[in-house]
């Protein structure tokens, strides 16, 4: 009786010692000499060969040790595994027993590697690595290997080895190793666009573009510009990897219709993901743009400026459907910041630059201005003293004194004139302008024009010409007859000033519910670097000498500004060496 209770603690001191010993193998522990185990007498009968493990109690705890465990003899065949291991490379127990291990779950390409660790083991010595084996359908994944040679009661060597799946470990560690290093790229790129200049910046987005299409393995990155006037979007950069064709070329002025439903959600600010091109709706119309270029799946991420989308950055997947996940989709996010942040810091200095050009052209001007309102009230005011002064001498004659009167009259109304734009182009300015409107008959008013004008143009062997005017029951509508009398007058100045030989034609029609008026010249024409400007203050137009330009170039501003407070737009088609015709509507 004392000698079975013995025998049983004994058994189940060697069942303890047995599982402290896997315990610590699977808790990637240094590796223990397992063959202590059977190392002192255990009174139990010695196995028959071939090697056979068959107490119970082993192979319950054999088989529930939640890592692949397999025993080896000495030539490296396998003596048995358990179900772990059976589940992680797919072979069955007795499809395993009896095989060489190496070649049962080693890739060739690691023979050697497997050859190594054996005779590691066989000379006594511990293992522990991670690399990479082979199931029965020869899908290879990353594992960790601990083996140890371990003697049986029989004094037999035999080795056990224990075998760990760290595909997910592994998955994880090349997704935070991806990330950390798209995360680098992404920072040192940011800190280069701090000092592109902004001739550069072009160039600097198309090699970023083509450093992280590189990294992320996508197959077209490209930027798109928005256009909220014109309500189209433009392709402005494109990066493709080989063997994908651009698209940069077809994808210019594109309206908003097409991109609707995606614009609506960048203003939101959120991020447009499409995993499958093929699921889109049917209907959509940019399900066709994408099958054309053969995109299979896309992230479309907007660019902000203050809230307010202005572009997007997008990634196309050509070659396999590519999903991008949370915190990836948060990297490429930032790279649009990065983009984001240099277009709109480019857009401020260009517009500082232009503000600072058109700050010196305005003083420029203005001091041009007062140099040629000096001129310009002088002269009339010269003549107007030194004529009065010889009408005061008296001892003319009755013609020079009707000659020298005319002169001064003309130098009156010459200084009334300017006086009056002065007046004019300064309430324009304080915003005090307002039209006082009144029933008026508008051929009337071309026809007071014409009689006025009529001498000018006679003087200059110019034809002064009243093409065309209303219907006297459709002549009236209600507008301010004072601007518009100024308005013609004015444009009409301007086309008999730089006239030097042809005629001068005017008139008016309706038009789409508008009034349309003309006046047409055979003069030189205007250049086209003159015609953005032709309507800005203080600015002059046409090629003719300075002799031809006198005045204070506020003729055409200040007919401008009467035109839209009349409703209407102004315009002006010119051709060098043929002439030009000013185009103006007005409310009617």
């Amino acid at each position: 009786m004392n000698t079975h209770l013995n025998e049983n603690q004994r058994l189940r001191a060697e069942i303890a010692r047995l599982r402290e010993r896997i315990d610590s193998l699977q808790s990637h522990q240094q590796p223990v000499d397992l063959s202590q185990v059977h190392s002192e007498p255990s009174g139990l009968p010695e196995p028959e060969k071939p090697l056979k493990l068959d107490q119970p109690y082993f192979e319950q705890l054999f088989q529930s040790v939640p890592a692949g465990i397999v025993l080896l003899d000495k030539d490296d065949h396998i003596i048995d595994c358990n179900n772990e291991f059976t589940r992680l490379f797919q072979y069955t127990r007795e499809e395993a027993r009896g095989k060489a291990i190496n070649d049962l779950i080693v890739p060739d390409h690691l023979k050697e590697e497997g050859l190594n660790a054996t005779m590691m083991v066989s000379s006594g010595q511990s293992i522990s690595f991670e690399t990479n084996r082979q199931r029965k359908d020869g899908q290879t994944f990353p594992v960790t290997i601990k083996g140890k040679s371990l003697k049986i009661r029989s004094g037999q060597l035999a080795v056990i080895g224990v075998y760990q799946d760290i595909s997910e470990r592994v998955a994880h560690e090349r997704v935070m190793n991806y990330q950390d290093k798209l995360l680098r790229l992404l920072v040192n790129l940011a800190t280069d666009f701090i000092n592109i200049l902004p001739g550069k910046l072009d160039e600097a987005i198309n090699e970023m573009l083509a450093d992280i299409g590189g990294f992320i393995d996508a197959d077209r990155i490209y930027v798109f510009k928005h256009n909220f006037s014109e309500k189209i979007t433009t392709n402005t950069h494109e990066w493709c990897a080989p063997g994908v064709s651009p698209q940069i070329d077809n994808l210019q002025s594109t309206p908003f219709e097409f991109f609707q439903d995606f614009l609506d959600l960048h203003q939101k600010g959120e991020v447009v993901a499409i995993s499958d091109v093929d699921s889109m709706p049917e209907n959509h119309p940019m399900r066709p743009v994408f099958k054309q270029q053969q995109i299979r799946s896309l992230i479309l991420i907007p660019l902000l400026q203050e809230g307010q989308s202005f572009g997007f950055v997008g990634f196309d997947s050509v070659k396999k459907i590519k999903v991008y996940d949370e915190k990836e989709t948060g990297l490429l996010k930032f790279a649009a910041e990065i983009i984001s942040n240099a277009l709109s810091r480019q857009k401020t200095i260009e517009e500082l630059v232009i503000a600072k050009e058109k700050a010196e052209e305005s003083d420029r001007l203005k001091t041009a201005f007062l140099n040629n309102i000096s001129h310009e009230i002088r002269t009339p005011l010269n003549a107007i003293m030194g004529f009065s002064e010889v009408l005061g001498l008296g001892g003319l004659n009755d013609e020079k004194t009707a000659h020298y009167t005319s002169i001064i009259i003309k130098s009156g109304n010459q200084l009334l004139s300017i006086i009056d734009d002065i007046i004019n182009i300064s309430s324009i300015e304080a915003g005090l302008t307002e039209a006082n409107n009144s029933q008026t008959d508008i051929n009337d008013i071309l026809l007071t024009v014409y009689h006025q004008l009529k001498p000018l143009a006679e003087n200059k062997s110019l034809e002064l010409l009243l093409a065309q005017t209303l219907p006297a029951s459709d002549a009236c509508a209600l507008t301010d007859s004072t601007k518009l009398t100024q308005i013609v007058t004015n444009l009409l100045h301007n086309a008999l000033k730089f006239t030097q030989k042809g005629q001068v034609s005017f008139g008016v029609a309706r038009k789409n519910g508008f009034l349309q008026f003309f006046v047409s010249d055979t003069g030189p024409g205007i250049p086209v670097e003159e015609q953005e400007n032709i309507f800005d203050r203080f600015r002059q137009g046409g090629t003719q000498s300075d002799q031809h330009r006198s005045g204070m170039g506020l003729g055409l501003s200040i007919s401008k500004s009467f035109v839209e407070l009349l409703g209407g737009n102004i315009w002006l088609e010119t051709e060098n060496g043929k002439g030009t015709t000013f185009y103006f509507t007005i409310n009617g």
